[in-house]
């Protein structure tokens, strides 16, 4: 159920929507009938569910896409994942958290095939676990994982989706 909370041109201005049970469950702005501008989402508990901005994309047709900075939270208030958009394809640094909020992701250069981009894991309690290098979305150069108390378990050397070298390391303590 939407609301337009102006006095204006229904399709043109901002509105509210709400579950049946009557929690906010979205706000943003049309322009031309279309999102455009800020869009809050938000949980039938009333936690908020995400947030970013909307273009519309004239080329070839209209069309609404995502576009700048997004925030996606877990239905407990704990942030997801946060990044940015350009028209609707995740692009540059992304990061990905666990349900408690702690860093769990980072990838740069997010889905973008033709670039070269760096992943970082993380445990649960924020430690590294992983660091991966892609050129041009291949694997490539030195792959490091981690144990949990920071020493390094396994050093892989890539190239072009090849394994090349491949070195692992017992666990020791502290």
């Amino acid at each position: 159920k939407g609301i337009n909370t102006s006095n204006y041109n229904p399709s043109d201005e901002f509105w509210e929507y709400y579950y049946n049970n009557g929690q906010l469950e979205s706000t943003g702005k049309y322009f031309t009938n279309l999102k455009d501008g800020l869009w809050k989402y938000y949980y039938e508990n009333g936690n908020q569910e995400s947030y970013g901005y909307y273009i519309i994309n004239d080329v070839p047709t209209k069309e609404v896409v995502k576009n700048g900075p997004w925030k996606y939270y877990y239905d407990n208030g704990k942030l997801k994942e946060e990044g940015e958009y350009y028209y609707s394809n995740k692009y540059g640094k992304w990061n990905f958290y666990n349900t408690k909020g702690k860093l769990s992701k980072k990838v740069h250069n997010m889905d973008n095939p033709n670039e070269d981009y760096e992943s970082y894991s993380y445990y649960p309690e924020g430690q590294l676990k992983s660091k991966k290098i892609f050129l041009n979305s291949k694997k490539n150069g030195l792959w490091e994982y981690y144990y949990p108390n920071g020493n390094i378990g396994v050093k892989e050397s890539w190239k072009n989706n090849e394994l090349i070298d491949k070195k692992c390391f017992k666990e020791k303590n502290g």
